[in-house]
């Protein structure tokens, strides 16, 4: 990817760096690309800027970004390598890739979901939620990070080395320390030994919720996740796992299952909700669920009875609602993948979404997607729907479609105007629709 971008110049500007036609779906990361402008000694011209054009000046001298091009009016030799390694470094970094990975994982884990594919969707899910989180990590090391020891250890790392899963056994060593976590310094755990065990503390993924959120704790973005993860926690159904113990699993299921009472405790006692203590367990208890939802979909036969359709759909819901929360810490900004109401390019299974399609229905064309709020309601919904023109109440089979307390799949039709067509819509209580 080494001529991602391209460095030429003009009559007006000593060097242009922009991106090549090649770096498809790549932008500059505007606020990274300011913030060391301003290191170096540029000062934003807001007199000058609009738009997504942001306009700095140095010594009297111009400096225009955008998502695609960076130009300097005047620029050092010395410093245009520099820039460009820098700016290079954004966009092809260790936490760009981890981000996009999991914008793959999280798409697929709904595209899983709407196909009644249930394993591989909470398989899905969990490395949406691994790869996510790595990808925030990957980005306070190299842009953030402040202890030196740390900064000397990973420059020595392999490249491929990557953050440690959340395994029960990393949850219980973290909290274990938890209170010693939150009276600490920002990064002070990272090169002590308690979270090690044998290894370097930062390799703890666990180890890492208390640097990377430490100025967020209270923010509106967080809390709102954290309302969403605490559901979750709570609603969660823990009475089916570790009872076996002929299995190898059950030992690993009910340390889980100990470590998850002691967050319940933290829940109940902390009275503080963007305490430290309070969000750090919460957002452990979640990643360690996860992962034991990834462990029981690859390997337990006993798993679809285990795990209620409705605990895979919140999940990943809520797995998708954390997305956009590590856009705003990656300064990515908004993606068309994290609307609410997405789109998904794959045949729905009529496990989730039966419609009781006659067999001799012919469609044109059929769009199958998920609504991702936990606000959703299905009745509310229909309701609403069957107010406008055109909307009304009626299924395949050219009957009114019953509504009662039991629904869970509602079809309606809409009436293309103008044409001979009619649009059926299937909805789902979870927010799935076809």
């Amino acid at each position: 990817m080494a001529d991602i971008i391209i460095t030429r110049n003009d009559f007006l500007h000593e060097v242009i760096f922009e991106l090549a036609e090649t770096a498809q779906n790549l932008t500059f990361p505007m606020p990274r690309v300011i913030e060391y402008l301003k290191k170096e000694g540029f000062i934003i011209s807001f007199t000058e800027t609009y738009g997504n054009v942001t306009v700095l000046r140095r010594q009297g001298a111009k400096a225009i970004v955008t998502e695609m091009t960076i130009c300097f009016e005047k620029l050092d030799s010395g410093e245009k390598e520099k820039f460009h390694q820098n700016f290079h470094s954004y966009i092809v970094s260790r936490a760009k890739i981890f981000f996009e990975s999991a914008l793959q994982n999280n798409n697929a884990a709904k595209i899983n979901l709407i196909q009644n594919q249930f394993r591989t969707c909470v398989s899905n899910m969990y490395y949406s939620l691994h790869n996510s989180f790595a990808s925030m990590v990957e980005n306070y090391k190299s842009t953030i990070i402040e202890n030196e020891d740390i900064k000397k250890s990973i420059s020595s790392e392999d490249e491929e080395t990557t953050l440690g899963h959340f395994t029960p056994n990393s949850l219980e060593i973290f909290l274990t320390t938890i209170d010693d976590i939150c009276q600490s310094e920002r990064e002070e755990f990272l090169v002590r030994p308690e979270l090690g065990r044998g290894k370097k503390s930062y390799e703890n993924p666990f180890a890492w919720l208390y640097v990377i959120f430490y100025n967020d704790f209270g923010g509106d973005d967080l809390q709102r996740i954290i309302i969403d993860m605490r559901s979750a926690l709570e609603n969660a159904d823990l009475n089916n796992y570790g009872v076996d113990e002929s299995q190898r699993r059950s030992s690993f299921e009910n340390q889980l299952k100990e470590n998850l009472n002691r967050i319940h405790e933290i829940i109940q006692t902390e009275t503080n909700t963007s305490s430290p203590k309070y969000v750090i367990a919460i957002l452990a208890g979640f990643l360690s669920y996860a992962y034991m939802l990834r462990q029981s979909g690859d390997y337990d036969s006993l798993f679809d009875v285990k795990m209620s359709q409705q605990d895979i759909i919140n999940w990943t819901i809520t797995t998708s609602n954390f997305m956009d929360l590590v856009m705003i810490n990656l300064k990515e900004g908004s993606e068309t993948e994290h609307t609410r109401v997405q789109k998904l390019d794959a045949a729905s299974s009529t496990e989730i979404l039966k419609g009781n399609v006659p067999d001799n229905f012919k469609p044109i064309m059929t769009i199958t997607g998920i609504i991702i709020s936990r606000e959703f309601e299905l009745f509310s919904a229909i309701k609403k729907l069957n107010q406008i023109q055109g909307y009304a109440n009626i299924n395949y089979s050219k009957k009114m479609s019953v509504i009662n307390n039991d629904t869970s799949i509602v079809t309606i039709s809409r009436v293309l105007f103008s044409t001979p067509l009619v649009c059926y819509i299937t909805f789902s209580k979870q927010g799935l629709f076809r």
